[in-house]
């Protein structure tokens, strides 16, 4: 984790002092607080602050020039081993990732970036072809920001630097608050602030004088070497691919390690594999729990037994008591890391077990973040089986997933769900449910938030714009759905979260399931072996047996963690929050106060996790417009 900035002259030259300097330097030192360097080459102006989370950041010098190509980059290159191997280089240990970076590029030019696998902001700058090369890893687990204007270009891992440097007015982004409301995350490029924009996940500026052209140098898609495996290669290819992750994850500078351990599935099968591979030495799994809830509260939210199972297996374990702390009593102190709102209503937790992770000396923490939609539950197999005019195979299957789900099978209803309903052209589909739900989630968040039309061809037109296909029901095959889940902008938008919290905390987060070569493994695998032996994961849970308890290999359910979130949001005063609304400039216009009140505050009060979550983000949002410094 390091914060990384270059500025590119567009018409006139540059000029800097000790001061302009010094100053781009200071702001970004929250995101690299142990080295700062800058770099001026052909009147191109490079800073970098680091942040040491590996033994070879320790003997970084960036910015640097390499003979003909400069690099600033925040980068950790997980297929080092490979690497080294494609390049052809002399094997050694202690290769610096820019070192790696740099011979990539000479070998493979601009196609590089397709190589490497980590997570990387990557700027180059070649002197023989005056290129200069800005570039983002392919899942978007690193940022990336840009401001233009007619005399230079301005990239930067930080908005803060940005903002504060150079942007002398502007303006929030009505658009980005208006998506923000309504998918929590943007479109690809918007930030919230209109002349700050994002570089795209795996996309390739290429800046020469007064051009820059963009370029998508990575979609994922099924690995054709997977394609004739059988079940049980699948299941040797996933232990061997996650074990390899897990090591290459476990990089440090002080070989200290930490890992959060929730005793589900995803969270005890990165943390038990970390402590394996460890020798049960120098790292730390943690664990939250919520003693102050109590009755059906506490009973939900309860995981101590899979927590417990886990406890015998490690060395060093740190269960964390929450108490009454949750995301109203945190926004105050949440919100100055962020230049953003921070909708992310159960930070508290990461931020109790970063600060943990901190205490046990670690700069990294192993998170199992999402595991569910990277490897995929399968239960959408079952749509393919009609397509394929497979129906007796579409019943047998669905009633053995209801039965693992203690739910009752009901012949009717699957016809109606699986066969007449993906049958339903999708403009039509939305139009019915948004007459017949439209007081129901998602659709009634329409009449929350205003947009600039009121027609329904409109909204629909908005939703595909945004994610590049019909959300709110199934279309394609299972294997494209298993794609479009991990394409959702969401994804990145939660890593830009926790980052803010992790920073505060001198922390990297390392996201296992959301490596390239386990995310090509997943969407490779057969819909039809994802769900197995009334096992959704199946693959997952086989290739982790002999690592965790049997005990979570068979567990299905999930605790619910938002009783505290629930709580504190309840006790928002709903009349003040209105009063604020409309006396916003900005809120007022884009929120409907009298929806909010007739139809969101009666599903707050029966605990509807998505109303829930919908205050606390306006409320966020109007904490985050008051404290904005504006431009004098």
């Amino acid at each position: 984790m390091s914060g990384i900035c270059c500025i590119y002259p567009i018409n006139n030259e540059l000029k800097h002092s000790n001061e302009s300097i010094n100053n781009m330097l200071k702001s970004l030192k929250h995101k690299g607080p142990d080295k700062q360097k800058f770099l001026s080459i052909e009147n191109i102006l490079f800073f970098q602050s680091m942040f040491n989370v590996t033994k070879e950041d320790q003997y970084e010098n960036l910015p640097q020039a390499h003979n003909e190509i400069v690099i600033c980059a925040d980068a950790r290159i997980d297929n080092r081993d490979d690497l080294i191997d494609m390049i052809g280089l002399k094997y050694r240990k202690n290769y610096l990732d820019s070192e790696l970076i740099v011979e990539s590029y000479k070998k493979w030019g601009k196609s590089f970036a397709k190589k490497i696998i980590g997570a990387f902001a990557i700027i180059i700058y070649d002197k023989k072809s005056k290129e200069l090369l800005c570039i983002r890893d392919q899942v978007g687990l690193k940022p990336l920001y840009y401001y233009k204007d007619s005399n230079l270009l301005i990239i930067s891992s930080s908005i803060r630097a940005i903002k504060e440097q150079f942007t002398n007015t502007f303006s929030v982004d009505i658009a980005r608050i208006r998506e923000y409301l309504f998918f929590s995350a943007g479109s690809k490029e918007r930030t919230f602030f209109s002349s700050i924009k994002s570089i795209p996940k795996a996309s390739m500026f290429i800046v020469k004088k007064k051009k820059i052209e963009e370029e998508c140098y990575y979609k994922l898609k099924p690995n054709k070497k997977y394609s004739n495996y059988s079940e049980n290669d699948y299941i040797k290819e996933f232990e061997n691919i996650f074990i390899k992750v897990i090591k290459s994850h476990l990089r440090s500078p002080n070989d200290i390690s930490a890992s959060a351990l929730s005793g589900g599935l995803d969270s005890s099968s990165v943390s038990l594999l970390a402590n394996r591979i460890k020798g049960n030495k120098n790292h730390l799994s943690i664990s939250c729990v919520f003693k102050g809830l109590k009755g059906i509260q506490r009973k939900i939210a309860n995981e101590n037994e899979y927590i417990n199972a886990c406890h015998e297996m490690i060395n060093h374990h740190k269960i964390i008591d929450l108490k009454n702390i949750g995301p109203v009593t945190k926004i105050n102190e949440f919100q100055n890391l962020y230049e953003s709102p921070v909708p992310a209503i159960n930070g508290y937790m990461h931020d109790a077990m970063f600060k943990e992770a901190s205490n046990f000396s670690s700069r990294i923490f192993l998170d199992g973040f999402d595991g569910d939609s990277v490897v995929s539950h399968g239960q959408e197999k079952i749509y393919d089986y009609p397509k394929k005019l497979k129906i007796f195979k579409l019943f047998k299957e669905k009633k053995i997933i209801d039965r693992s789900y203690g739910r009752k099978f009901s012949i009717l209803s699957t016809v109606k769900n699986y066969i007449i309903k993906p049958l339903v052209p999708n403009k039509l589909d939305f139009l019915y449910k948004s007459f017949r739900r439209k007081h129901n989630v998602p659709y009634n968040i329409f009449n929350l938030v205003k947009l600039n039309s009121k027609r329904k061809s409109y909204k629909y037109a908005y939703l595909i714009n945004y994610f590049g296909f019909y959300p709110f029901k199934f279309s394609g095959s299972a294997a494209k759905s298993h794609i479009y889940t991990l394409e959702n902008p969401i994804w990145e938008f939660s890593f830009r979260m926790i980052e803010g919290l992790s920073e505060n905390h001198n922390i990297e987060v390392r996201y296992p399931f959301f490596d390239l070569r386990l995310m090509e493994l997943c969407v490779s695998i057969p819909p039809e072996l994802k769900f197995q032996k009334g096992l959704n994961r199946y693959i997952f849970r086989m290739a982790m047996k002999k690592y965790i308890p049997n005990k979570i290999i068979e567990r299905k359910d999930k605790a619910d963690i938002s009783p505290f979130a629930v709580n504190e949001v309840k006790n928002i005063d709903i009349d003040l929050l209105v009063n604020d609304i409309n006396e916003n400039k900005i809120t007022k216009n884009l929120i409907n106060t009298n929806y909010l009140k007739k139809y969101f505050v009666p599903e707050i009060n029966k605990n509807n996790g998505i109303a829930v979550l919908r205050i606390y983000q306006i409320y966020s949002l109007l904490k985050w417009i008051k404290g904005i410094k504006w431009p004098k």
